[in-house]
């Protein structure tokens, strides 16, 4: 899907839901059960509490700029690269099941 696709934000997940439904359905058997452990933390810690309550559809890019912050919190930037990474990752699905017009993901 490409930009200017209309996407139905009224019956879009928010993004606690979308990922946690991308965890469980696209990535649980896909991983090892370490880095299912990882992602999850991740997402559950940093992610779903600064995030979560936005609707996927109507997440802008600025939104998911958190890793400064995540810095000047004393994290480190391996756990950031992973945040990103995830994010990403999640977005791509969304993507491509038709929840988000573009991936707004970064990958560094």
């Amino acid at each position: 899907m490409g930009s200017g696709t209309y996407i139905d934000t009224a019956s879009s997940p928010t993004l606690e839901e979308w990922l946690k439904t991308w965890l469980f359905t696209y990535k649980k058997n896909a991983v090892r059960a370490t880095t299912f452990e990882q992602y999850e933390t991740v997402l559950r810690v940093h992610a779903i509490p600064a995030l979560g309550d936005i609707k996927v559809a109507e997440l802008k890019s600025y939104e998911v700029q958190l890793y400064n912050q995540m810095l000047e919190n004393g994290l480190s930037p391996r756990s950031i690269q992973l945040l990103n990474v995830i994010l990403h990752g999640a977005l791509k699905q969304a993507l491509k099941c038709g929840l988000v017009s573009q991936n707004i993901g970064l990958v560094y």
